[in-house]
């Protein structure tokens, strides 16, 4: 009997479909974890030091000064990784850097061009200005898919794979794909005779000829161009690679509480065993914090604080795993926050944008990059990282390319003429 994929490529389908876009080449074995802070951080807290400033609001304004031990401070990791610390309201920032600091670079003063969720989110995810291209890890994990069943695996609902949906998997804000990989497991609803209808075999064979038939009229009906093809292909692998899933899944996911939103620790757990057992190339995760503080700022201290606490346990997993030399982790938000705070105490969009990167091709000890005096974006030495009159803005779509270009990916396929920063590159 003809595998799905091998019923798609025969010449017994009326306009045989063609071949799907080769996938581009990427370095090795590379793994990716991309950590998403929603709603946009203020770097002054941390990795774009304003202590101090005459122009810029930065980390001291919510020190208490009847507290002594309520201090901001600027340390120094690696040769010149600058970050803020404050041991009161912030710890677990500076035992993160203290423990992987030699592993982890900074870039600041990515040019976005929006003040809007939307579009910045885009930007920095995709290096586009377009909602309909992929993410940055949707691009990886379909390029290094194998014999994986899933190139990338979203875990914040926020993921763009945009055309290579077929490769990208979710699992669901209250962890819904648990039921659908395994009958048994339904949502909690007290008194209510759940699973209302459990398949046999002979109920999923039925499943698959009955959508196998589909396929083929479909094909009749409707194949014969490119984009069709594609599509009804997709089709196809997106059921071979559930079911592949599914074979391969068992209790990677038991750590995920169906009808809850998993916190960042555990999260973090499960994306390393789904590396581990090759269910995937690489994973999108959520910090589940808010970040766009438009009143009270004072808040963001909590969601750094929080972050790299968990950030600090998932390289720690990397690293026990012998994983972390073939992982690059990166931790980004859509934009930061602007110089001044508000009448509300809080700050407000501003259209630039700082990334953290770790582990597995990561020069690190080193900030790249800069913001001047009102926050803005400076040109950079795309080879180097540093400032200079004379350099290039750092744009997003400058940025999706350096990020493939780090990852060893084919960043001209995606990004063409556009030049990747490679100072960070080990």
């Amino acid at each position: 009997m003809l595998s799905r994929r091998e019923f798609l490529r025969s010449a017994a389908v009326a306009g045989a479909l063609l071949p799907t876009m080769a996938r581009a080449a990427a370095s090795g074995d590379r793994k990716l974890v991309l950590l998403f802070a929603n709603g946009g951080w203020d770097s002054t807290l941390c990795m774009d030091p304003r202590l101090n400033h005459p122009s810029i609001d930065g980390a001291e304004l919510h020190e208490d000064p009847n507290n002594p031990d309520d201090r901001e401070y600027l340390r120094t990791f690696g040769d010149n990784l600058e970050i803020v610390c404050n041991d009161l309201k912030r710890p677990s920032v500076s035992r993160y850097f203290e423990r992987w600091g030699h592993e982890t670079a900074v870039l600041n003063g990515i040019w976005l061009g929006s003040i809007a969720h939307p579009s910045c989110r885009g930007r920095v995810l995709t290096g586009t200005n377009s909602m309909l291209a992929p993410d940055l890890a949707s691009i990886h994990g379909d390029a290094l898919i194998g014999d994986k069943p899933l190139g990338t695996i979203d875990m914040a609902g926020m993921a763009m794979p945009g055309p290579l949906a077929a490769s990208a998997g979710r699992t669901g804000t209250a962890n819904q794909l648990k039921t659908l990989l395994d009958d048994d497991v339904v949502l909690p609803s007290p008194g209510a005779p759940y699973p209302l209808f459990v398949p046999a075999e002979t109920d999923r064979v039925a499943v698959g000829r009955l959508l196998e038939q589909r396929a083929r009229r479909l094909a009749t009906l409707r194949g014969g161009t490119q984009a069709n093809d594609e599509r009804l292909d997709d089709y196809f692998l997106s059921m071979e690679r559930a079911e592949r899933f599914r074979a391969q899944s068992d209790g990677l996911l038991d750590g995920l509480q169906l009808g809850k939103i998993a916190s960042l620790p555990t999260m973090a757990e499960t994306a390393v065993d789904m590396l581990e057992h090759e269910l995937c190339q690489s994973v999108f995760l959520d910090t589940n914090r808010a970040w766009d503080d438009h009143a009270a700022l004072v808040s963001q201290h909590e969601s750094y604080e929080a972050t790299f606490a968990a950030l600090t346990y998932l390289i720690d997993l990397l690293s026990e795993r012998g994983l972390l030399s073939q992982t690059t982790v990166l931790v980004l938000s859509e934009m930061t926050r602007t110089p001044k705070i508000n009448a509300e105490l809080g700050k407000d969009h501003w259209p630039h944008a700082s990334a953290i990167v770790i582990g597995a091709g990561v020069r690190g000890g080193h900030t790249y990059g800069a913001t001047n005096d009102l926050m803005e974006s400076v040109p950079m030495d795309l080879a180097t990282g540093d400032p200079t009159e004379l350099g290039t803005m750092l744009r997003y779509e400058n940025f999706g390319a350096s990020v493939l270009s780090l990852l060893g990916g084919d960043h001209e396929r995606w990004f063409p003429g556009i030049t990747p920063f490679t100072g960070w590159v080990r």
